[in-house]
């Protein structure tokens, strides 16, 4: 070959390879992998009461967010969700933008049961009429739960159950009986007036709810009424309604001081001996052995008051306060005696709580009186 052809494919050769990026020696670019990103824990934590979902660790990246669901076991409610600068809605939580590792905690609160009424005071009114009013005869319907308490033995409602108030309260008498068998109560109340009274409030009727029983307020009805005028004529157009209002006991309450009345009796009485069942939370101060009470749980009260003897003694495995009572001179039918009780924390007893049995009462010759029996009224300190 000619030297000058040699050059020339010699200069060629070098130049192509040179735009082609060279032969021989590793090239290549500078490239390598991308650095992950920084994670972190997010750890939920659930209380007694309830639940967290996801229940288990969290890993969630840098600056973004985890969401929770919260949830309170049957008779709990969620109390605070805290943890990971986060916010509650409802019951999911979401956290703040995560930079470090951090805990989520539930807490649950148990429900406090709904202190439910024990009582009902219901007021019941006439309108419709004009005419002064001479007497009312009145049947009214009791909800469930919803009671009258009477008299031992007996249909009529006991002492200060029922009362004449509001415009009758002046000059009448009332009669009030009740049936638990169709839950109602009947009132008749006549008023010895010669101008009567006019229409509104005429009585109030206080009743007693069973434990659990949640009467609604509009759930006594006035069944029948029907009107008189003060000659005896039946007044039209006389209608009744009540009006209920429900007693919740307070917490509050430490003592309960429990009247003892006579009823049925019209003569004097020389002795009286009762036994009382307390309702449960309700005790009374004794001593162990013999098993008196205390001075001061039991005095003679009321119609008894003067010239009295008492003795009375506590059964702490029967729950009972028997209660002994003579007195040599004799006194009238009412209050006689009261008793004096201790109360456990929320307890709130009526007056039907307090079973009575064993009664006996006893005239100045020592024989017992036909007819008579002895009812309880609480009051709560």
């Amino acid at each position: 070959m000619k030297p000058i052809v040699a050059t020339l494919l010699c200069a060629l050769s070098i130049t192509f390879m040179s735009a082609c990026g060279g032969g021989g020696g590793g090239g290549g670019g500078t490239g390598g992998s991308a650095t992950p990103p920084t994670s972190y824990t997010v750890t939920p934590v659930a209380g007694t009461g309830g639940g967290i979902s996801p229940n288990t660790v969290q890993h969630v990246n840098s600056g973004s967010t985890a969401t929770f669901t919260v949830s309170a076991n049957t008779g709990y409610f969620i109390d605070t969700v805290t943890g990971c600068n986060g916010s509650l809605t409802g019951n999911t939580y979401v956290t703040g933008a995560i930079t470090a590792n951090c805990t989520v905690t539930a807490n649950f609160t148990l429900n406090q049961p709904a202190v439910q009424p024990t009582r009902a005071v219901v007021k019941l009114s006439t309108a419709g009429i004009s005419a002064p009013i001479g007497a009312l005869d009145v049947v009214l319907a009791l909800p469930a739960g919803v009671s009258v308490q009477t008299v031992s033995n007996s249909t009529e409602a006991a002492p200060g159950t029922v009362v004449a108030s509001g415009q009758a309260i002046a000059n009448s008498l009332l009669t009030a009986v009740y049936s638990s068998s169709s839950n109602t109560l009947r009132v008749v109340l006549i008023n010895s007036s010669t101008t009567g009274f006019s229409a509104g409030e005429f009585a109030t009727v206080t009743c007693s709810i069973a434990s659990g029983a949640n009467p609604p307020a509009t759930g006594f009805t006035i069944l029948s009424l029907i009107a008189y005028d003060i000659d005896g004529a039946e007044l039209s157009g006389a209608i009744g309604s009540a009006s209920a209002t429900l007693i919740t006991p307070s917490s509050t309450h430490t003592r309960a001081v429990v009247k003892l009345d006579t009823t049925g009796v019209s003569g004097q009485i020389g002795a009286v001996d009762v036994t009382i069942t307390l309702p449960i939370g309700v005790s009374v101060q004794h001593a162990s052995n013999p098993p008196e009470t205390d001075p001061g749980v039991v005095a003679a009260s009321g119609q008894a008051l003067s010239g009295s003897v008492v003795a009375s003694t506590y059964n702490n495995t029967a729950k009972t306060v028997r209660i002994m009572l003579v007195n040599p001179s004799g006194f009238s039918a009412g209050e006689f005696v009261t008793l004096n009780t201790d109360l456990a924390t929320g307890a709130a007893p009526l007056s039907a709580d307090f079973a009575i049995s064993a009664i006996s009462v006893m005239d100045l010759n020592g024989q017992s009186i036909p007819g008579a029996g002895v009812v309880a009224g609480v009051t709560l300190q």
